[in-house]
Protein backbone atom coordinates (compact mmCIF):
# COMPACT_ATOMS: atom_id res chain seq x y z
CA UNK A 1 0.00 0.00 0.00
CA UNK A 2 1.51 3.33 -0.98
CA UNK A 3 1.50 6.39 1.24
CA UNK A 4 -1.17 8.34 -0.64
CA UNK A 5 -3.56 5.38 -0.50
CA UNK A 6 -2.85 4.93 3.19
CA UNK A 7 -3.69 8.58 3.93
CA UNK A 8 -7.02 8.27 2.15
CA UNK A 9 -7.78 5.04 4.03
CA UNK A 10 -7.05 6.68 7.37
CA UNK A 11 -9.37 9.61 6.77
CA UNK A 12 -12.11 7.35 5.43
CA UNK A 13 -12.02 5.08 8.47
CA UNK A 14 -12.04 7.86 11.06
CA UNK A 15 -15.56 9.04 10.30
CA UNK A 16 -16.34 7.61 13.76
CA UNK A 17 -14.53 8.58 16.94
CA UNK A 18 -12.46 5.39 16.78
CA UNK A 19 -11.53 2.60 14.39
CA UNK A 20 -9.82 -0.79 14.78
CA UNK A 21 -8.66 -2.84 11.79
CA UNK A 22 -5.88 -5.02 10.40
CA UNK A 23 -3.29 -3.80 7.91
CA UNK A 24 -1.04 -6.28 6.09
CA UNK A 25 2.13 -5.18 4.28
CA UNK A 26 4.12 -7.61 2.14
CA UNK A 27 7.54 -6.02 1.63
CA UNK A 28 5.73 -2.74 1.05
CA UNK A 29 6.19 0.81 2.28
CA UNK A 30 3.87 3.40 3.77
CA UNK A 31 5.46 6.78 3.10
CA UNK A 32 5.64 9.58 5.65
CA UNK A 33 2.21 10.87 6.63
CA UNK A 34 0.32 12.24 9.65
CA UNK A 35 -3.24 12.54 10.83
CA UNK A 36 -5.34 14.43 13.36
CA UNK A 37 -6.16 11.38 15.45
CA UNK A 38 -4.13 9.16 17.77
CA UNK A 39 -2.94 5.72 16.74
CA UNK A 40 -1.81 2.59 18.58
CA UNK A 41 0.09 0.10 16.39
CA UNK A 42 0.52 -3.51 17.48
CA UNK A 43 2.73 -5.66 15.24
CA UNK A 44 1.12 -9.09 15.29
CA UNK A 45 3.54 -10.66 12.80
CA UNK A 46 6.75 -9.73 10.97
CA UNK A 47 9.31 -6.95 11.40
CA UNK A 48 9.33 -3.44 9.98
CA UNK A 49 11.35 -0.26 9.92
CA UNK A 50 9.41 2.48 11.67
CA UNK A 51 10.20 6.13 10.87
CA UNK A 52 8.82 8.48 13.50
CA UNK A 53 9.75 12.17 13.87
CA UNK A 54 12.84 11.65 11.76
CA UNK A 55 14.10 8.72 13.85
CA UNK A 56 14.29 5.22 12.33
CA UNK A 57 13.95 2.15 14.54
CA UNK A 58 13.34 -1.57 14.11
CA UNK A 59 9.79 -2.47 15.17
CA UNK A 60 9.45 -6.17 15.99
CA UNK A 61 6.74 -8.80 16.41
CA UNK A 62 4.48 -8.43 19.50
CA UNK A 63 5.64 -4.85 20.08
CA UNK A 64 3.32 -1.86 20.40
CA UNK A 65 3.67 1.89 20.06
CA UNK A 66 1.36 4.87 20.39
CA UNK A 67 1.66 7.68 17.86
CA UNK A 68 0.57 11.20 18.67
CA UNK A 69 -1.81 13.19 16.53
CA UNK A 70 0.15 15.19 13.89
CA UNK A 71 3.33 13.12 14.33
CA UNK A 72 4.88 12.23 10.99
CA UNK A 73 5.51 8.51 10.59
CA UNK A 74 6.14 5.91 7.92
CA UNK A 75 6.71 2.14 7.72
CA UNK A 76 8.86 -0.13 5.58
CA UNK A 77 8.12 -3.87 5.81
CA UNK A 78 11.00 -6.31 5.25
CA UNK A 79 8.66 -9.32 5.10
CA UNK A 80 4.94 -9.99 5.26
CA UNK A 81 3.88 -8.04 8.35
CA UNK A 82 0.46 -7.79 9.97
CA UNK A 83 -0.60 -4.86 12.15
CA UNK A 84 -3.51 -4.38 14.48
CA UNK A 85 -4.25 -0.66 14.03
CA UNK A 86 -6.23 1.15 16.73
CA UNK A 87 -7.09 4.78 16.00
CA UNK A 88 -9.13 7.23 18.06
CA UNK A 89 -10.10 10.88 18.08
CA UNK A 90 -10.06 13.10 21.17
CA UNK A 91 -13.86 12.75 21.21
CA UNK A 92 -13.45 9.06 22.07
CA UNK A 93 -12.40 9.97 25.62
CA UNK A 94 -14.30 11.40 28.57
CA UNK A 95 -15.05 15.13 28.34
CA UNK A 96 -12.19 16.28 30.63
CA UNK A 97 -9.56 14.29 28.79
CA UNK A 98 -11.15 15.05 25.43
CA UNK A 99 -10.21 18.73 25.98
CA UNK A 100 -6.65 17.77 26.78
CA UNK A 101 -6.21 15.45 23.80
CA UNK A 102 -7.67 18.08 21.43
CA UNK A 103 -4.62 20.28 21.98
CA UNK A 104 -2.70 20.03 18.72
CA UNK A 105 0.80 18.54 19.09
CA UNK A 106 0.34 17.97 22.82
CA UNK A 107 3.88 16.71 23.34
CA UNK A 108 3.59 15.94 27.05
CA UNK A 109 2.24 12.47 26.20
CA UNK A 110 5.03 10.70 24.43
CA UNK A 111 8.00 12.91 23.65
CA UNK A 112 9.87 12.43 26.91
CA UNK A 113 12.38 10.09 25.30
CA UNK A 114 13.55 8.55 22.06
CA UNK A 115 11.30 6.48 19.81
CA UNK A 116 13.01 3.31 21.09
CA UNK A 117 11.94 4.21 24.63
CA UNK A 118 8.34 4.60 23.47
CA UNK A 119 8.07 1.08 22.09
CA UNK A 120 6.18 -1.24 24.44
CA UNK A 121 7.71 -4.71 24.48
CA UNK A 122 5.54 -7.84 24.80
CA UNK A 123 3.59 -7.03 27.95
CA UNK A 124 0.93 -9.07 29.76
CA UNK A 125 -0.81 -5.90 30.96
CA UNK A 126 -1.81 -5.11 27.37
CA UNK A 127 -1.74 -8.60 25.89
CA UNK A 128 -5.13 -9.61 27.30
CA UNK A 129 -6.78 -6.47 25.89
CA UNK A 130 -5.19 -7.07 22.48
CA UNK A 131 -6.22 -10.75 22.42
CA UNK A 132 -9.83 -9.85 23.22
CA UNK A 133 -9.91 -7.14 20.57
CA UNK A 134 -8.48 -9.58 18.01
CA UNK A 135 -11.03 -12.28 18.91
CA UNK A 136 -14.08 -10.05 18.53
CA UNK A 137 -12.64 -8.38 15.43
CA UNK A 138 -12.24 -11.79 13.78
CA UNK A 139 -15.61 -13.25 14.85
CA UNK A 140 -17.70 -10.04 14.92
CA UNK A 141 -20.38 -11.30 17.33
CA UNK A 142 -23.45 -9.20 18.08
CA UNK A 143 -22.46 -5.89 19.73
CA UNK A 144 -18.74 -6.59 19.15
CA UNK A 145 -18.14 -2.84 18.75
CA UNK A 146 -18.97 -2.36 22.45
CA UNK A 147 -16.27 -4.87 23.42
CA UNK A 148 -13.69 -3.19 21.16
CA UNK A 149 -14.53 0.26 22.56
CA UNK A 150 -14.29 -1.01 26.15
CA UNK A 151 -10.95 -2.74 25.59
CA UNK A 152 -9.48 0.24 23.73
CA UNK A 153 -10.42 2.55 26.60
CA UNK A 154 -8.92 0.05 29.05
CA UNK A 155 -5.72 -0.05 26.99
CA UNK A 156 -5.44 3.76 27.04
CA UNK A 157 -6.05 3.66 30.81
CA UNK A 158 -3.26 1.09 31.25
CA UNK A 159 -0.90 3.15 29.07
CA UNK A 160 -1.51 6.07 31.45
CA UNK A 161 -1.04 3.93 34.58
CA UNK A 162 2.20 2.48 33.15
CA UNK A 163 3.31 6.09 32.44
CA UNK A 164 3.74 5.37 28.76
CA UNK A 165 1.24 8.17 28.25
CA UNK A 166 2.13 11.07 30.54
CA UNK A 167 -0.77 13.39 31.31
CA UNK A 168 -1.13 16.02 34.02
CA UNK A 169 -3.49 15.71 36.97
CA UNK A 170 -6.53 17.58 35.67
CA UNK A 171 -8.14 17.79 39.10
CA UNK A 172 -5.02 19.50 40.47
CA UNK A 173 -4.73 21.90 37.51
CA UNK A 174 -8.40 22.83 37.35
CA UNK A 175 -10.66 23.60 34.38
CA UNK A 176 -9.94 27.33 34.41
CA UNK A 177 -6.17 26.88 34.10
CA UNK A 178 -6.57 24.16 31.47
CA UNK A 179 -8.75 26.49 29.40
CA UNK A 180 -6.11 29.23 29.67
CA UNK A 181 -3.42 26.85 28.41
CA UNK A 182 -5.68 25.78 25.55
CA UNK A 183 -6.14 29.46 24.63
CA UNK A 184 -2.36 29.91 24.68
CA UNK A 185 -1.82 26.87 22.44
CA UNK A 186 -4.53 28.09 20.05
CA UNK A 187 -2.89 31.53 19.89
CA UNK A 188 0.51 30.02 19.08
CA UNK A 189 -0.93 27.82 16.33
CA UNK A 190 -2.57 30.83 14.66
CA UNK A 191 0.48 33.10 14.93
CA UNK A 192 3.46 30.85 14.15
CA UNK A 193 4.71 33.19 11.41
CA UNK A 194 4.83 36.13 13.85
CA UNK A 195 7.14 36.94 16.71
CA UNK A 196 5.77 35.28 19.86
CA UNK A 197 6.81 36.46 23.32
CA UNK A 198 5.88 34.56 26.47
CA UNK A 199 5.57 37.77 28.51
CA UNK A 200 3.16 39.39 26.03
CA UNK A 201 0.93 36.31 25.79
CA UNK A 202 0.81 35.89 29.59
CA UNK A 203 -0.30 39.52 29.91
CA UNK A 204 -2.86 39.03 27.14
CA UNK A 205 -4.35 36.11 29.10
CA UNK A 206 -4.33 38.00 32.42
CA UNK A 207 -1.45 36.20 34.17
CA UNK A 208 2.00 37.23 35.32
CA UNK A 209 4.80 35.62 33.33
CA UNK A 210 6.26 33.39 36.06
CA UNK A 211 2.89 31.85 37.02
CA UNK A 212 1.94 31.35 33.37
CA UNK A 213 5.32 29.70 32.67
CA UNK A 214 4.95 27.31 35.63
CA UNK A 215 1.36 26.41 34.73
CA UNK A 216 2.18 25.89 31.04
CA UNK A 217 5.04 23.50 31.78
CA UNK A 218 2.92 21.56 34.26
CA UNK A 219 0.24 20.93 31.64
CA UNK A 220 2.27 20.62 28.44
CA UNK A 221 5.47 19.10 29.81
CA UNK A 222 7.73 21.69 28.13
CA UNK A 223 8.48 25.35 28.61
CA UNK A 224 6.44 27.74 26.51
CA UNK A 225 9.28 28.58 24.12
CA UNK A 226 10.27 24.90 23.75
CA UNK A 227 6.68 24.23 22.73
CA UNK A 228 6.67 27.11 20.22
CA UNK A 229 9.85 25.71 18.65
CA UNK A 230 8.35 22.20 18.55
CA UNK A 231 5.25 23.50 16.75
CA UNK A 232 7.31 25.44 14.23
CA UNK A 233 9.47 22.42 13.39
CA UNK A 234 6.39 20.17 13.13
CA UNK A 235 4.59 22.58 10.78
CA UNK A 236 7.73 22.95 8.69
CA UNK A 237 8.06 19.17 8.41
CA UNK A 238 4.46 18.88 7.19
CA UNK A 239 5.14 21.48 4.49
CA UNK A 240 8.37 19.76 3.44
CA UNK A 241 6.52 16.46 3.02
CA UNK A 242 3.39 17.75 1.30
CA UNK A 243 4.30 20.87 -0.72
CA UNK A 244 6.73 22.00 -3.40
CA UNK A 245 7.75 25.13 -1.48
CA UNK A 246 11.43 25.94 -1.01
CA UNK A 247 13.13 25.33 2.33
CA UNK A 248 13.66 29.09 2.71
CA UNK A 249 9.96 29.83 2.18
CA UNK A 250 8.89 27.08 4.56
CA UNK A 251 11.29 28.27 7.26
CA UNK A 252 9.93 31.83 7.05
CA UNK A 253 6.29 30.68 7.07
CA UNK A 254 7.05 28.57 10.16
CA UNK A 255 8.33 31.60 12.08
CA UNK A 256 12.10 31.26 11.63
CA UNK A 257 13.86 34.50 10.69
CA UNK A 258 17.12 32.72 9.85
CA UNK A 259 17.58 29.77 7.50
CA UNK A 260 20.72 28.63 9.32
CA UNK A 261 18.86 28.60 12.67
CA UNK A 262 16.00 26.66 11.06
CA UNK A 263 18.42 24.06 9.66
CA UNK A 264 20.09 23.60 13.06
CA UNK A 265 16.79 23.39 14.97
CA UNK A 266 15.25 20.99 12.43
CA UNK A 267 18.27 18.69 12.44
CA UNK A 268 18.39 18.63 16.24
CA UNK A 269 14.74 17.54 16.54
CA UNK A 270 14.33 15.41 13.42
CA UNK A 271 17.88 13.94 13.34
CA UNK A 272 18.03 14.67 9.59
CA UNK A 273 18.56 17.81 7.47
CA UNK A 274 15.45 19.49 5.93
CA UNK A 275 16.76 18.58 2.45
CA UNK A 276 16.31 14.87 3.17
CA UNK A 277 12.67 15.42 4.21
CA UNK A 278 11.61 17.40 1.13
CA UNK A 279 8.85 15.96 -1.06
Amino acid sequence: MKGREEKELVYHLLEKDYSVFYNVLNKQEITLHWHKHYEILYLEKGSVELILNGETVLFKEKEMIMINAYESHGIKAFEESKFLVMQFKAEFLDEEYCKLFRMKYLVTFLNSGSVKERIVKQNSVFQNDIIQIQEVLDLKPIAYEMCIRANLLKMIYNLIQQKIIHIPDLHHIGCKNLNIIMQAVDYVQKNLESKIEERDLAKRLGYNQSYFCKMFKEVVGQTFMQYVLYLRISEAEKSLISTEKSITQISMESGFNSLSYFNRAFKKKMVSHPCSTEK
